[in-house]
C-alpha cells in the first residue's frame, strides 16, 4: 500500500488476510508466505475504511470514504455489477452475517444499512439511532443480532 492501512481481516479458513488502505486499494495476502496472492483490488475512488471476507471465502466486502460498499469476486478480481450506495457519508465499517445472507454497514452519517449479501442491494430503510458516526459493527455468531459502536459513546444492538 502507498497510504496507511485502515482495516485488516482474516479469511474464515485462516489462510489469507485482506487489507484496505487510504490509497483506495484492497490487497489479499497469504498468511503462510506473507506475499500477495493476487493483484490489488482497485475501484474505490477514496480511502477503503473497512474490509471483510465472506463466510465462504469467495468474496471480499469493502466500505469506503467514497460512500460505496462493494462486493469483490476473488476469482475475477472484479466488484459486483453495481456498487451499493445508500449512506450520505463515508462508510466506516462493514460486516457479513455468519451465513453470508446479509451485510451491515455503518457510516459517518450516523446510520446503519442492511444489504443483501449476494447482490449488495439495500434491505429496508437506513437504521437511525446513533447521534455520531458509526465506527464499528459486528454480527453475533448465530447471526440473529448485530451490534454497533459509535463516536457518540454508545453501543447498540
Amino acid at each position: 500500500h502507498t497510504k496507511p492501512i485502515n482495516s485488516v481481516c482474516f479469511s474464515m479458513d485462516g489462510k489469507q488476510i485482506a487489507s484496505g488502505s487510504g490509497d483506495g486499494s484492497i490487497r489479499v495476502w497469504s498468511v503462510e508466505t506473507g506475499s500477495l496472492v493476487r493483484e490489488p483490488l482497485i475501484g474505490h475512488s477514496r480511502s477503503v475504511r473497512s474490509v471483510a471476507f465472506s463466510p465462504d471465502g469467495r468474496s471480499i466486502l469493502s466500505g469506503s470514504e467514497d460512500g460505496t460498499l462493494r462486493i469483490w469476486d476473488l476469482k475475477t478480481a472484479s466488484p459486483s455489477d453495481r456498487e451499493s450506495q445508500g449512506h450520505s457519508g463515508n462508510i466506516h465499517c462493514v460486516a457479513f452475517s455468519p451465513n453470508g445472507q446479509y451485510i451491515v454497514s455503518g457510516a459517518r452519517d450516523n446510520t446503519i444499512s442492511i444489504w443483501d449479501g449476494e447482490t449488495g442491494t439495500p434491505v429496508g430503510e437506513l437504521l437511525q439511532g446513533h447521534s455520531a458516526p458509526v465506527n464499528s459493527i459486528a454480527f453475533s455468531s448465530d447471526g440473529k443480532w448485530f451490534i454497533s459502536g459509535s463516536a457518540d459513546m454508545t453501543v447498540r444492538t
